[in-house]
């Protein structure tokens, strides 16, 4: 099997074979967001992208791709940046939930999802 987690990466056989193996996905939720003049703006997306790659290895696992956008309103009057409301980035997520219907936020990916722990059905 090969050593790639992301699952855009892997072919149809690669990915089919890890899956049967778990049912775990991991996702990367980052925001395109200002961080002031000396920063890029995907600071936060390269963070969360680095961190559930990781993850995703540590657990053999899988990381799934999320829009590169978070909920950041108050960076919106900044150009460049983006933001989701809420509900939206809740529905992505909650397009790739667990069999109870809930989705388990990973604590070191909850300040990238405003602290939020689990979503709910």
């Amino acid at each position: 099997m090969s050593d790639e987690v992301r699952l855009a990466r892997l072919s149809q056989p690669e990915a089919e074979s890890r899956l049967k193996t778990t049912r775990l996905v991991v996702m990367a939720p980052g925001s395109i967001e200002q961080h002031g003049p000396h920063l890029p703006l995907g600071t936060d997306a390269f963070a969360a992208d680095a961190l559930a790659e990781e993850v995703a290895r540590k657990m053999n696992s899988v990381l799934v791709p999320l829009p590169l956008v978070g909920v950041s309103p108050y960076h919106l009057s900044w150009a460049g940046s983006l933001s989701f409301q809420p509900q939206t980035l809740i529905a992505v997520i909650e397009n790739n939930q667990q069999a109870d219907g809930s989705i388990i936020i990973p604590e070191v990916l909850r300040p990238w999802m405003g602290g939020v722990d689990v979503i709910k059905p």
